[in-house]
């Protein structure tokens, strides 16, 4: 692995061989100003991760030989899913939140540059390209500088040039909203604990409690309230197991 000259935090998380982490911008004079890589996240061989500043959150995956290029800095949240090959543009202003989905040989652009602006091209553009929590490109998609809003989904082979919609499947080139039921059904408190429950029955964890789980009656221990989708991060052996097992399926983020 080659990592640039900046700071490096890494906890418990797994890197393959190949990995080129630089925020050199290809010249390599910009080295990485801040690097945070969350705990018990995976980044598969020959990814290169080449921006100035970069926070990964913790049990994200980036599989083998995505590129994350630009001049932006960039953050991507807990629990993302990025399948391999994919191209994550960072020239105009990348935000990947948590528990986004981007699946395999997908393309997500912010910027659009190179016609000659001198000879009067007005395609130069640089603009915010957002994945808002629980967005989802299934596979082989490309999104241009836009936004993908909440739980939206862009199916397989999409070309998304316009923002999506919260709770919205869209499909096409250029992908637009298909008719029909949204991909969630509204959810209770009650309909999430009885979820949850199923899975740590199924685990073999103990108790629950009225809308929020822990592994024992210790007051240390990991608690899950399924009605802000957090947990209090413990880091135990037995915690890190669970939220292995609940991924990708059920996901919390840490209690801030």
């Amino acid at each position: 692995m080659n990592i640039g000259r900046g700071r490096v935090h890494a906890v418990n998380a797994k890197i393959g061989e190949g990995v080129t982490i630089e925020g050199c911008i290809g010249t390599h004079d910009r080295p990485v100003k801040d690097l945070i890589i969350g705990d018990h996240t995976y980044i598969g061989p020959g990814v290169r991760l080449d921006v100035p500043r970069l926070h990964i959150g913790d049990y994200t995956k980036i599989h083998q030989d995505t590129v994350l290029y630009g001049k932006k800095p960039v953050t991507i949240g807990h629990n993302v899913w990025v399948g391999q090959n994919c191209y994550l543009d960072a020239e105009g202003d990348l935000q990947i939140e948590d528990n986004v989905g981007i699946g395999a040989y997908s393309q997500v652009w912010s910027h659009i540059r190179h016609g000659d602006t001198m000879m009067g091209c007005r395609l130069l553009k640089y603009r915010k390209t957002l994945l808002d929590h629980d967005s989802w490109l299934v596979g082989r998609c490309s999104m241009s500088p836009c936004t993908a809003e909440p739980f939206s989904v862009a199916l397989l082979g999409s070309v998304v040039t316009k923002d999506m919609k919260r709770n919205t499947i869209y499909a096409g080139v250029p992908a637009k909203p298909l008719q029909g039921e949204p991909p969630y059904r509204e959810t209770y408190p009650a309909d999430r604990m009885l979820s949850l429950k199923l899975k740590m029955d199924e685990f073999g964890a103990s108790q629950a409690l009225r809308g929020v789980v822990r592994f024992s009656g210790d007051p240390t221990a990991t608690e899950f309230n399924v009605k802000t989708r957090t947990y209090t991060k413990r880091g135990t052996k037995e915690e890190v197991a669970f939220m292995k097992f609940l991924l990708p399926e059920i996901k919390f983020v840490p209690h801030v």
